[in-house]
């Protein structure tokens, strides 16, 4: 979409004057200056009505999490942007390279989205989002994850897909299932019945019920030459008077002994170069695609007063770079397990040098938080009766905490620590109940610690 010209701003900027109300519940009480702020906007963003935008629900059940926001002219397609407390971001910045870094822009009530996204960045359907926005209002985050998955997967097949290995979609797959173990005669083995070509069989079968299926034609010089024909396995729920012509062979022999669960793939045999007989070539349960769930837990920016308490607790003084160190942490949900975790580029074997930079945003400090938790620990320690003084001073003045430790600092700050170690997240506090509490996520590998910056 081009950038507008000052003729056209100027027109739009007296449209959104002349309808403010469809825009925003606000008053403007000084009209002149909120067109030169419209003005400088408009350059670069566009203003969205009332009635084109809606909020959502997270996958972890966030509410307000999502906006959701129709395309201009397209109102079938909508992009998506995520709140991370400070901005409002474009969902596609969380996925791998290429990001997507635009952002929402709010002024006097009014939402103004980005009129350029990166070539990438591709838009969603309306009705799809919508789906699963409708199950996570419902509480089955279950059912949210597995439509968005099955989405990426569809698009990903159709993307990158050829006729010889085309599967049966779900829909066809049941069909075809349930009339072969039900002792439907869709599928014939005698030779009574009528000669249809497979031309005349795609003809009368509606599109919609048509699957793309493999047909292998073998010469009498033994040579396969693979061809991709257009046949139906649904032909006979569409039409019960259409069915397969059979083999010219003993087709009983070939089929009776196929097992009913090895049903998931369809593929053409042919007896010679003119011949549309075909037969079943079925493939087990073992290699049909599965859709593994990946546990995911929420994840919230800190406010200043929840890092101005932090800092209190361990004893230094908040400072603003705190707030912007958490500005580069683009996490949305906590995934258990990721291939995909970004980290950042300050590494230690002190543990407590990366949670400094979570209270200050720097590591100057580490040592001054390392001795408040620390002591902290030692006073818990001590008032347990557990330990010696001698093992408790050992425990303390070691750099590598143990579990323990990690779950009382858990304790201390109210907040929850999660560390990657070999793509798997270990969690410390009380992750099930208290999932709003703040979660610290760290990276630990090849003995160093780095804060996660996104996963």
């Amino acid at each position: 979409m081009a950038e507008k010209s000052e003729t056209e701003r100027k027109k739009l900027i007296e449209e959104i004057m002349d309808s403010i109300k469809e825009y925003t519940k606000e008053d403007i009480n000084d009209p002149e200056e909120a067109k030169s702020t419209f003005d400088k906007l408009l350059k670069t963003h566009r203003p969205i009505k009332l009635s084109n935008y809606e909020y959502g629900l997270s996958f972890s059940l966030k509410k307000d999490y999502r906006l959701i926001i129709k395309e201009e002219n397209d109102e079938t397609n909508v992009r998506e942007y995520f709140n991370n407390q400070k901005y409002w971001c474009c969902t596609n910045s969380r996925r791998k390279a290429p990001k997507c870094l635009e952002k929402l822009i709010f002024q006097y009530g009014i939402i103004f989205a980005p009129i350029k996204h990166i070539r990438k960045c591709e838009t969603n359907e309306f009705a799809f989002v919508m789906e699963i926005q409708n199950a996570l209002k419902e509480g089955n985050i279950t059912e949210a994850r597995r439509i968005a998955q099955l989405k990426n997967k569809s698009w990903n097949d159709t993307s990158d897909q050829s006729l010889s290995t085309s599967m049966l979609d779900e829909s066809s797959l049941s069909t075809m299932e349930n009339d072969m173990t039900s002792g439907d005669t869709s599928i014939h083995s005698n030779n009574s019945l009528p000669q249809m070509s497979t031309p005349a069989l795609i003809e009368n079968i509606p599109t919609s019920s048509r699957t793309i299926v493999k047909r292998e034609t073998v010469s009498n010089n033994n040579t396969n030459d693979e061809n991709s024909v257009e046949s139906s396995v649904n032909a006979t729920t569409a039409n019960p008077d259409l069915s397969f012509t059979p083999l010219n062979v003993s087709t009983p022999a070939l089929t009776e002994n196929i097992p009913a669960w090895a049903r998931s793939r369809v593929k053409r045999e042919a007896a010679d170069d003119d011949s549309d007989d075909c037969m079943i070539i079925l493939e087990p349960p073992s290699k049909r695609h599965k859709i593994v769930y990946i546990e995911r837990f929420s994840f919230y920016h800190p406010s200043t007063d929840v890092l101005e308490a932090m800092c209190e607790k361990v004893d230094v003084r908040y400072s603003h770079d705190a707030f912007r160190f958490w500005v580069e942490v683009l996490i949305d949900e906590i995934p258990a397990i990721s291939s995909n975790i970004q980290t950042h580029s300050f590494k230690s074997s002190n543990i407590f040098a990366c949670l400094t930079q979570f209270f200050t945003g720097k590591v100057d400090r580490c040592f001054k938080v390392q001795d408040s938790l620390s002591t902290a620990f030692r006073n818990e320690l001590k008032a347990s009766g557990e330990l010696s003084n001698a093992d408790i001073d050992q425990i303390c003045s070691n750099n590598t905490v143990t579990e323990k430790y990690l779950e009382f600092i858990t304790k201390f700050l109210s907040c929850r620590i999660g560390i990657y170690e070999n793509e798997t997240l270990k969690k410390f506090g009380k992750w099930e109940t208290e999932e709003n509490a703040l979660a610290l996520i760290l990276s630990f590998e090849n003995g160093l610690y780095s804060v996660v910056l996104d996963v």
